[in-house]
């Protein structure tokens, strides 16, 4: 019996990208750096035909108490964003993470900023339920 690959959703990310498994996607930035000078991308995908049940969280490694931001864009439009300090990935404090349901055909943006002006570090995990309307 010979399987179907089903194409969901294409990604890319600055050093590893997003895996689709059956009706699951997974994904990881890798670290990436970002400052102020503009908002930072870490993940860059489309949604493909389907929607993603998604819990993103964002993880700052040496935030040092700088004013950064978490943010997500849908089609070029800002539809989140969070401030938040001391966001740190080695157990000093929590990294911030967000439920929400991404619509079909539509061009995901997951990254930072730095209000600060500081260069730093960041990463991103992504996992979502992939499903159709």
């Amino acid at each position: 019996m010979s399987k179907t690959k089903k194409n969901i959703a294409t990604f890319t990310g600055p050093q590893l990208g997003v895996t689709t498994v059956g009706n699951h996607a997974y994904g990881y930035s890798g670290l990436y750096e970002f400052d102020n000078s503009a908002f930072k991308s870490g993940l860059h995908f489309q949604t493909g035909s389907q929607y993603h049940k998604a819990v993103i969280t964002w993880g700052y490694p040496e935030n040092s108490g700088d004013n950064i931001q978490s943010q997500i864009y849908l089609n070029d439009v800002k539809v989140y964003s969070q401030y938040h300090n001391n966001t740190r990935l080695d157990f000093t404090g929590p990294p911030m993470s967000i439920k929400i349901i991404l619509p079909p055909h539509t061009e995901v943006k997951i990254g930072s900023i730095n209000g600060d002006g500081n260069v730093r570090d960041g990463l991103i995990t992504y996992g979502s339920e992939v499903f159709n309307g």
